[in-house]
Parts: structure tokens; C-alpha cells; sequence
């Protein structure tokens, strides 16, 4: 701090992040931030950049309703996946919209997928860590679950790049319909390479 700290930028790790920010309180430095805070509550020289949790479940929930899904699965990898879609998945968006909820990391993507495919449930919402998600559009592929009838969700904030680049290297050819966090509808068909 002696050499003219003007404020710290980050990290998005939650637990990280909060321990940051209990210094910078500490220190009074201003502290801008973009991850998941689970303890809400405002903060003196704080900046959270990344939506709360109960706006981003009420965004599902509109999304949910507008597309008029009544049959989802959700698809989460790290047990504070569940924690952060706790209120999607205890009040769903509507009272008819059956849940399916299934835990899933690298190694089970296609078993669990399979259970989805099996169950005809063609609406997911996945929260996955992004660094594993091109295994997931892998297994997605080796499932057949690319087409017309499947639409995916992203919680996680994945870029538009980041998930058109892992369309393109994992595709023959795949249709896909993706929501990928605050990003726009993704929507169209990777050419055969």
C-alpha cells in the first residue's frame, strides 16, 4: 500500500474474492470485483460488477417462461452450482415445468446426458466450470444431442468466442440453440469441416 495502491481490480473466485474484499475494507482501498457474492449486502468501497444471484434466477425464470419450458433438466458441476439455482429450482418458473436435476463433471458428462436424452427432456440449464466445457459439447456430440430439438442454457458467464470456437472444433456439423449468461441467443449451424 506504500507504493500508491489506488484500488485492487478482482478475483472472480468467490472464496478468494471475499477475503480480498475484507482487506481492502480493512485498508480502505476500493475494491471492483465481477464474481458471485453470496453475502449480498452492500459494501463501503466495493463494486460488484457480476448480477446477484436473485436477479440472474429471476432472468432464468423469465427466459423459462417466455420459451414456455416445461420439462428441464439441470446440469451442474461443483455443489455451489445447486446453491446458486436453489431458488430456480424451488419455485420454478411455472407450476407445470417438471425438474430434473442431475450433478455432472468431465468424467460423467455422457452418462448423465444419456439419462437426459432417455428421459426426453430436450431443455437444459448447465452451470459448468468453462475450462471443461468443450468435453461437454464432446459428449454432447457423441450423444446426438445437437439438434433442432435441444436448447441449452449457460449460467456461467462463457463468452459468445468461447463457445462458438468449441462449436467449431468438436463439430461435423451441429445445430445449436445456446443462452450463454448475459450474452445474446446463440443460434445457427457450424459448416462441416
Amino acid at each position: 500500500m506504500e507504493f500508491g495502491v489506488q484500488a485492487i481490480f478482482g478475483p472472480s473466485d468467490p472464496v478468494l474474492g471475499a477475503h480480498i474484499q475484507s482487506i481492502c475494507e480493512a485498508l480502505d482501498v476500493p475494491h471492483l470485483e465481477a464474481r458471485i457474492d453470496f453475502e449480498p449486502s452492500s459494501k463501503e468501497l466495493s463494486i460488484n460488477l457480476h448480477p446477484s444471484q436473485e436477479h440472474m434466477n429471476k432472468a432464468f425464470k423469465d427466459l423459462m417462461t417466455f420459451l414456455n419450458w416445461t420439462k428441464v433438466a439441470i446440469i451442474y458441476e461443483e455443489d455451489y452450482g445447486l446453491f446458486k439455482l436453489q431458488e430456480l429450482v424451488k419455485t420454478p418458473a411455472a407450476a407445470k415445468t417438471e425438474m430434473y436435476i442431475r450433478q455432472a463433471g468431465p468424467t460423467s458428462y455422457r452418462q448423465v446426458l444419456r439419462e437426459v436424452r432417455q428421459k426426453e427432456i430436450y431443455k437444459l440449464i448447465v452451470d459448468t466450470n468453462p475450462r471443461n466445457i468443450q468435453k461437454f459439447f464432446r459428449a454432447i456430440l457423441q450423444l446426438q444431442m445437437n439438434d433442432y430439438r435441444y436448447h441449452y442454457m449457460f449460467t456461467t458467464f462463457v463468452s459468445i468466442v468461447l463457445l462458438f470456437s468449441c462449436c467449431v472444433a468438436n463439430a461435423k456439423l451441429m445445430p445449436f440453440n445456446m443462452w450463454a449468461g448475459r450474452n445474446a441467443p446463440i443460434t445457427g449451424c457450424v459448416e462441416k469441416r
